[in-house]
């Protein structure tokens, strides 16, 4: 719990829904641009999809593609290059998830920039 502007004692569930809301607005943030893309991602040396932004998000929530996962879109070039190595995506990619996923129990006392780094 925390104080309101006028020093009244907020409770968690209003803490939970301000943290969602900013997290949320972050997301969009981090994902603009992102989303107007189809990817590709390598699963045990197999090539798969096409898949949007935000099957790619649910994928990345599901560990079924981590930051080594070698990822591939039209405009990132020739060569396929880890999520590790895209900052940038992964950075949207991980607060998305963040997002999604609300306020949870490991959140509580962390920071908007500490729950995307989490993930």
């Amino acid at each position: 719990a925390g104080l309101d502007s006028r020093g009244s004692v907020r409770s968690s569930k209003t803490l939970s829904l301000a943290r969602a809301s900013v997290l949320s607005f972050a997301a969009k943030a981090l994902s603009a641009g992102w989303d107007e893309k189809k990817y590709f991602y390598a699963d045990e040396k197999q090539k798969k999809g096409p898949v949007d932004f935000n099957e790619l998000v649910n994928l990345f929530a599901d560990n079924r593609v981590l930051p080594d996962t070698y990822i591939w879109y039209k405009t990132i070039g020739d060569k396929w290059k880890k999520l590790l190595d895209n900052p940038a995506l992964l950075d949207a990619l991980r607060a998305a998830v963040v997002a999604s996923a609300g306020s949870t129990p490991l959140a509580e006392g962390f920071s908007v920039e500490q729950e995307i780094a989490a993930r």
